[in-house]
């Protein structure tokens, strides 16, 4: 029987997947398990190796700095990498392209 989930990884083992997580006008990446997201009250917990784009330098918005990374159409600014607990208030999770992983420092 397959135990992988959509994206390919192993149901039982805890998978840390590169995510970009968009909340209220910020844009975090960062390393996470999508099982640790809570619907409810929109939080997503335990989140390795964050970072916050400060200047996004891209030209198409949100989804470009999943698909291609920060700084693709132009000068950026990201945060330091750092751990988080907790990560409130998500509006969308997004699975990074390997391209905007690399971008982001993952």
């Amino acid at each position: 029987m397959n135990n992988l989930d959509l994206y390919g990884f192993n149901k039982e083992e805890r998978q840390e997947v590169p995510v970009l997580i968009t909340t209220d006008r910020r844009a975090f990446a960062g390393l996470a398990d999508l099982r640790l997201f809570d619907k409810d009250s929109r939080s997503i917990f335990n989140v390795t190796a964050m970072r916050n784009a400060l200047d996004w330098g891209v030209s198409e918005g949100v989804e470009q700095l999943a698909v291609d990374g920060p700084g693709v159409a132009g000068d950026h600014k990201l945060s330091t990498q750092a751990d988080a607990w907790v990560v409130t208030d998500v509006k969308a999770i997004r699975i990074l392209s390997v391209a905007a992983r690399e971008r982001w420092g993952l």
